[in-house]
Formats: structure tokens, sequence, C-alpha cells
């Protein structure tokens, strides 16, 4: 197990992040045993506003996890996330598909019909927006 320290802009491997992070492969957010939430991995075509927002979907336990992240951040005073991007628009191939954006934290939500009609996208409808801040590079 390789440990990787993050750089801003730098492109990373799935390996990459899980084994740094020691958390789950998959997830749009990504949790460890007892931290919670420890990654934000998201692809460009299904957050468009990515960093500031992540759109969440009606997909299995998506809404769990983002109701955690969300609590977790209101909950601890200094919780900052890895926020990593996959372009899937195809500019980056090979290898190294994930960069990093920086960490962040939710600072709130959006559930309204206002909020998410100019939001959606043709994989699952979307039903929630959560709001990013930087915390740090």
């Amino acid at each position: 197990m390789a440990f990787v320290r993050f750089h801003m802009g730098e492109y990373y491997t799935n390996r990459d992040i899980v084994d740094t992070l020691h958390c789950d492969e998959r997830a749009f957010l990504r949790s460890a045993k007892d931290r919670g939430i420890v990654a934000i991995c998201l692809n460009t075509a299904e957050n468009p506003d990515v960093p500031a927002e992540i759109w969440v979907g009606d997909g299995p336990g998506r809404a769990r996890l983002a109701s955690a992240l969300l609590s977790e951040c209101r909950h601890q005073t200094h919780k900052a996330v890895p926020l990593f991007v996959k372009d899937t628009a195809g500019e980056v191939a090979g290898a190294n598909p994930w960069r990093y954006l920086g960490a962040f934290r939710a600072i709130g939500e959006e559930r309204g019909t206002a909020a998410l009609a100019t939001r959606q996208r043709a994989t699952e409808p979307v039903v929630r927006v959560l709001y990013l801040a930087r915390v740090r590079d």
C-alpha cells in the first residue's frame, strides 16, 4: 500500500485514493470505517457545477451518503474532505483519471423543486444539491 500526498491539480488513480484514505472504491462519497466520509469523487458529466455543488441522484444509498457528509460537516467544525473529479469528456485518458481539487466541506443543501428544476441529467433524477466550500488546497 502506497501513501500518496495529494497535490492540487495533479491526477491520481482510484487505487491511490483507496490506499491512501482506506476507503471504499466505488461510491461518489467514499467512507472509511469509524471516520465517516473521507473522499468526494465526482465525474463532470453528472456534476457540471463541481466543485461548488454535488448533484445527488436518487440511486441506492446516495441520500444516506449525502446526509452523512452534511451532518459530519455540521458537527465537526474542522472536517475537510479531499475532492477529486473525473473528466468524462475524454480530456484525460489513461491510468490516472482523478484530478485533485483540494479539501472541501458541505455547507448546505437544497431539496426544493425550484432549485432542482434547472439541474437535470440523463442518468437519474437529481433529488438534492449539496453546496461545498473549499477549506484548503
